[in-house]
């Protein structure tokens, strides 16, 4: 009961389950009492058996089968039934007991959560976001020896990329060619030329400096550069330059099973991926399986480029660089601690998956928390039973940066769960095509947004106030975890807390993935959340092709370090590169991109970075993996 603090003999108070452990906890605002009917969905955890041994198996790497698990692990079912039994008698509905994580998950309204808890539940706001907190630390019978409470908090929900909130404005579409735009219309900046819309005609045009490029420097809109080396965005990958990029050919037989988890559900996710695949002409995904739940209209508002253009992203990146796959969704009610802990805690007990991408993430907070507490829990449970968990390291750099604000604005910020010990944290790149259909270069995803008025001159270029995704890869140093034993003696910037991230693939929208979102054109995908979905395709890939038994993939990375099998991404030639993002539609004006332009403290270096990790999957990878 480390974070627990007594109040009376047989009482005691969690205060890692109460509002001081919430991230940036100290800009909390009440707004009033909570509505006493509205309906919390709470998981309450009791300690697992055998601790110690699960550590030395974590640090080992060792795989055993989830029913070895719950035999050596679970939780005691007479300290399940003790929970149960107080839940229902303080007027708490048990909705279900999970041994293997020691967690009694209940439901009930605010007034019957205030009594049991000893609390009071309040509306309150932490930054733009608004949502429940209680007042106080839930107090509990010592006797229950419940470690943490999560769910009672709202308003710390999690959050997908911006680039993936931002399609209107910042992807490129395939479609009949049309001029550049940037603006809020349903169609993204550019579109390329010589293709037609998705199960349409496809239209043959002449190239002009108006369209997206497929190779660096095809295309051009402005004809003052403000950079030696610019280009339009490139076009959109096909899933055949996907593979071709990462040499994973070997993958395209591969029979492996692949999960991701998000909240919200497309239910059209399967024919958006087919209907794709049979514009490239790429095998179709036969086997997708739906494992969502209803979801919750508050956070998931039906838009196709909203969070369901996230699970689009993933579902169909993972099937690109896995086209034998088996996807697996699962689909969370809510981003909210509980509801994203009850998919996650259904991912990993089903072990269907032998990978599971997560494309969000949140400001880390004290190891102690309760959503992280339980979520490390759950997380050491699929690294045991050899599930790789991977996480998008972020899309807003060091976290310094608000994604609406104008600048500099807040300490550094991690991610959570990048910087969990047992997730591999996935950072970013830009990885153009030259004309002979290589890598014009690789770089680091980490850019800055410059406003041309004239494409004739370079006179009154100025830098854009930075927004949406103008950062770049998200990467720094844990506040909460200290460096695992694999990451000693190869990163920088810390010398006793985990850095992140850990490996990396493309992110830059300027040489992003050809998807499709909302049915009528084909979108450039972009952000760690393509890259992480990317990664862990791979590593499915790797383990069915060779049978190795992994759980964290993370230490297996460091150990290709130095190998033909890790591209260290090393940085580029300052202020060279840059493309055109979009023009703007009220002035006429352009947006340019400058590449690897950092807006903040990160920086793509030759060895470990925190923008790009080790670097890049390459060479034999997918035969080399987890060795």
């Amino acid at each position: 009961m480390a974070h627990a603090a007594g109040n009376g003999s047989d009482k005691v108070r969690l205060t890692n389950s109460g509002p001081t452990a919430l991230p940036n906890h100290s800009g909390l605002r009440t707004l009033g009492v909570a509505s006493s009917s509205q309906s919390l969905q709470l998981s309450i955890a009791v300690p697992l058996r055998n601790e110690a041994l699960l550590d030395s198996m974590l640090a080992k790497g060792t795989v055993i089968s989830p029913a070895q698990y719950e035999r050596l692990f679970g939780a005691s079912p007479a300290s399940l039934k003790k929970v149960a039994d107080w839940a229902k008698d303080n007027g708490l509905k048990v909705t279900s007991r999970d041994a293997s994580n020691g967690l009694v998950n209940v439901s009930a309204p605010v007034r019957t959560v205030n009594k049991a808890f000893s609390l009071k539940m309040e509306r309150v706001a932490l930054g733009a976001h608004t949502g429940l907190a209680p007042n106080s630390a839930p107090q509990l019978p010592k006797a229950l020896g419940v470690t943490s409470v999560s769910g009672l908090s709202t308003v710390t929900t999690r959050h997908t990329g911006p680039v993936a909130k931002n399609l209107k404005k910042t992807k490129v579409a395939f479609d009949a060619p049309k001029r550049n735009t940037m603006n809020s219309s349903s169609r993204s900046p550019f579109a390329k030329s010589g293709q037609g819309s998705l199960g349409g005609k496809t239209t043959a045009a002449t190239a002009t400096n108006g369209y997206c490029s497929t190779y660096w420097g095809e295309n051009l809109a402005v004809t003052a550069k403000k950079f030696p080396s610019m280009s339009n965005p490139m076009c959109g990958y096909s899933p055949q330059q996907a593979v071709k990029l990462y040499n994973a050919s070997k993958g395209q037989t591969a029979k492996s099973n692949v999960g991701v988890l998000l909240w919200c559900d497309d239910k059209s996710a399967l024919t958006k991926a087919n209907q794709i695949s049979d514009h490239f002409k790429y095998p179709r995904l036969a086997s997708y399986h739906n494992e969502s739940v209803a979801e919750n209209p508050q956070y998931c508002d039906g838009d196709p480029l909203g969070v369901y253009a996230e699970q689009n992203m993933d579902i169909q990146t993972s099937h690109y660089m896995a086209p034998q796959a088996s996807v697996y969704y699962y689909g969370a009610s809510a981003p909210t601690d509980s509801a994203l802990l009850t998919m996650f805690s259904k991912a990993v007990n089903d072990h269907k998956v032998s990978t599971l991408s997560m494309s969000w993430g949140g400001d880390e907070a004290p190891a102690s928390s309760s959503f992280q507490t339980q979520f490390n829990r759950i997380a050491a449970k699929a690294s045991v039973t050899g599930i790789s968990l991977f996480a998008s390291s972020g899309d807003m750099g060091d976290g310094s940066i608000e994604e609406n604000g104008t600048g500099p604005s807040r300490a550094k910020t991690p991610s959570f769960p990048a910087t969990s010990p047992f997730v591999t944290a996935v950072g970013g790149t830009v990885a153009p095509l030259a004309q002979d259909g290589s890598r014009a270069f690789t770089g680091g995803w980490s850019n800055t947004l410059w406003d041309q008025p004239n494409p004739a001159s370079t006179s009154g270029i100025t830098q854009f106030p930075f927004f949406g995704n103008s950062v770049g890869a998200g990467g720094g140093v844990s506040k909460a975890y200290n460096q695992p034993a694999w990451q000693k003696g190869v990163v920088t910037g810390s010398t006793t807390k985990r850095t992140f991230p850990d490996v990396s693939a493309i992110a830059d929208p300027a040489s992003g993935l050809g998807l499709n979102f909302d049915g009528s054109g084909i979108y450039a995908g972009g952000g760690t959340s393509q890259s992480s979905p990317l990664v862990a395709a791979l590593v499915a890939d790797s383990k069915a092709l060779t049978g190795r038994k992994v759980g964290n993939a993370a230490p297996y990375f460091y150990k290709l370090r130095g190998t033909s099998n890790i591209t260290d991404v090393k940085p580029l030639t300052a202020g060279k590169y840059g493309t055109v993002a979009g023009q703007l539609r009220s002035n006429g004006h352009y947006v340019l991109e400058g590449l690897e332009q950092p807006a903040d403290s990160l920086r793509t270096k030759a060895g470990w970075d925190n923008v790009t990790g080790l670097g890049e999957p390459s060479g034999s990878f997918l035969t080399s993996f987890g060795k």
